[in-house]
Formats: C-alpha cells, structure tokens, sequence
C-alpha cells in the first residue's frame, strides 16, 4: 500500500563506526615491541606493544644513586649542624652571632636538600611506575583498525598509535523514501543484508530516525 513497506523491500545503505579507542604513545620513550597489526582482533587486557625498559631501568638506577647521595648529604649537614651548636655553647659572646649566622645557613642548606630528596623520591615512584606500565594493554575488545608508526596525520595534526573498533560497536546507516518514511518507526525490526554476500545478514531494529540530515543530504527524495 502506499507509504508502506513490503516484506521484501530493501534500501541502500552503510556499516558505520560508533566505538572506537584511541592510544596514544609517549614521544619521549622508545617502543621495544609492537605486538599487533592492522585488522588484528585483540581482546580487553591483551598486550599491544611495550617500550624499552632498559632506558627505565637505567633512569631508575641513576635516580637511586642520586637519592642516596642527597640523604647522605642530609647526614652530613645534621652531623655539622649539631656540632655548631654544641661549640657555640661554650663560644665567647663576640663569637654567638657568627655561630648562629653559621647555622642557619646549614639548616638553610639541609632544608633545600630534604626538599630535593622528597622530589627525587617521587620521581623514583613515577618511574617505577612507568617500568610497572611498560607494556600497554587493549583498553577494550576489538579489532586494531589502525597503526600509526609516523603518528602524525597528512594535514601535520598528531594521530592516535593505535586505534580499536571496539566490538559490537557497529550500527546500519541508511536512507529511505519519502513514500516508505512514513511507515518506519523506531523500535521497527529490520535485516541488514551484505552487498558482497547475500546469504550473510544481521537482525536488528531502528535507533533512530534523522529526519533533518536525510533531507539536508538527499533533498530531492
């Protein structure tokens, strides 16, 4: 009947993206493995590539050494701080203001060093930490879409490395006349049908009916 739809109708259309997860990559470090390919299925968890843990631990060990030194410094600043202190106490009078001027320059001077030894011990942890995540992980289930080595696009703009359709996030994109538009409701079920292979369907219903983009991109239907 007019402004119906027949059993047997069909109407033209596309599989588009809707998930999608993006992974960047940190510029300063150096990938050790890349663990995955394009049109690669990956599962939530799986490993996608690592960076070079040598150039971590190296940093890891330099950063001990140098948190060792400040807390010995420390020591040795307390060490020469009570010494003072205790000479000062049998110091003659003219002497006081010399001691006293001479350590609160070394209190001065262990302060600034327990404060770089709090910095140097989060910096500790941020590497740790870094060595800990050196193998990043899929975020989602799904299939690699995307490697990007170079990690820029042709416009200069940065890229996402890698980039995961994530499974099951597809949807059916199509249009329909004006006669039929009136019969399509949301919630109505529907069969996709494959353009390459027409016994390969799916079954599903309408999300969505855009009424504004359909006439905007086709305007004579």
């Amino acid at each position: 009947s007019a402004g119906g739809i027949a059993p047997g109708d069909r109407f033209l259309g596309l599989v588009v993206s809707e998930h999608t997860a993006e992974i960047t990559r940190d510029s300063e470090k150096t990938i050790q493995e890349l663990m995955v390919k394009e049109g690669d299925d990956v599962k939530k968890g799986q490993a996608l590539f690592s960076y070079d843990t040598e150039e971590l631990q190296l940093s890891l060990d330099k950063q001990n050494l140098e948190l060792e030194q400040l807390k010995n410094t420390s020591t040795t600043l307390q060490s020469q701080i009570a010494a003072l202190q205790k000479e000062q106490k049998n110091a003659s009078k003219d002497e006081q203001l010399s001691y006293t001027v001479e350590i609160q320059s070394k209190e001065a001077q262990k302060k600034e060093n327990d404060y770089n030894i709090k910095v140097k011990q989060r910096e500790i942890a941020q590497t740790k930490t870094n060595l800990a995540n050196a193998e990043i992980l899929a975020p989602v289930s799904g299939r690699v879409v995307s490697v990007s080595e170079d990690g820029y696009d042709q416009y200069g703009n940065p890229k996402p490395y890698i980039t995961i359709q994530q499974s099951g996030s597809y949807r059916g994109k199509g249009t329909i006349t004006e006669l039929s538009m009136g019969a399509v409701t949301e919630g109505m079920a529907m069969r996709i049908f494959s353009r390459t292979d027409p016994e390969q369907t799916w079954s599903g219903t309408v999300s969505l009916i855009d009424l504004e983009s359909a006439t905007q991109s086709n305007p004579n239907s």
